[in-house]
């Protein structure tokens, strides 16, 4: 009977060590969540002249933050559309106030925050770097300088891509699925 005792015991430290290294590598840096949409449209500028105009498909994303644990303070949010190849569009929303000083936001449990972003006229530069006609957006927030949390989404294809329609249809709307798994994320813009 001691024998199985033993046996048992050690089956249990064996399987909470398991447990233990895997939920380390799904730790949170911070209790950030995000959610979101992005919509498939259409962005149109005026180039120089009233004559002469731009106008072409684009993400407009909406990202809405949640704070779901201990207060978090951040600065700045980089956000990068990756074509799949780590080339793209960096957009930086640092944080100021009507005089132009930076200000931080910080966000107590239960918080929420909200942005808007486009890759405007830019689309198609982000769009030659793909091959799957997908992108990935990564979200970066940081504090004085330093990346605090990081989370990434796949977007849908806005174009018809190797003669497939559009994922996205002109004017619909889709959620977004972030999560930190930038290694997934990746993979699936580029898989083809």
């Amino acid at each position: 009977m001691e024998k199985w005792a033993k046996r048992g015991l050690l089956a249990f430290i064996l399987i909470a060590c398991f447990v233990l290294i895997a939920g380390c590598g799904q730790s949170s840096p911070t209790g950030l969540s995000l959610t979101g949409t992005v919509k498939h449209d259409f962005y149109s500028s005026l180039m120089g002249s009233m004559y002469s105009s731009s106008s072409m498909d684009e993400y407009a994303v909406e990202i809405i933050v949640t704070n779901q644990g201990s207060p978090v303070t951040y600065d700045a949010v980089q956000i990068y559309y990756d074509g799949g190849d780590g080339r793209g569009l960096s957009v930086l929303r640092i944080i100021t106030s009507e005089t132009d000083e930076l200000e931080e936001i910080k966000l107590n449990a239960g918080q929420t925050d909200k942005f808007l972003t486009h890759s405007n006229g830019y689309t198609i530069n982000i769009l030659q770097h793909s091959k799957t006609g997908k992108v990935a957006l990564h979200v970066n927030f940081l504090n004085k300088g330093e990346v605090i949390d990081s989370f990434h989404a796949v977007l849908p294809t806005i174009i018809e891509w190797d003669k497939k329609p559009a994922e996205l249809p002109l004017w619909k709307e889709a959620p977004l699925r972030f999560t930190r798994d930038y290694d997934a994320v990746m993979k699936e813009v580029q898989k083809t």
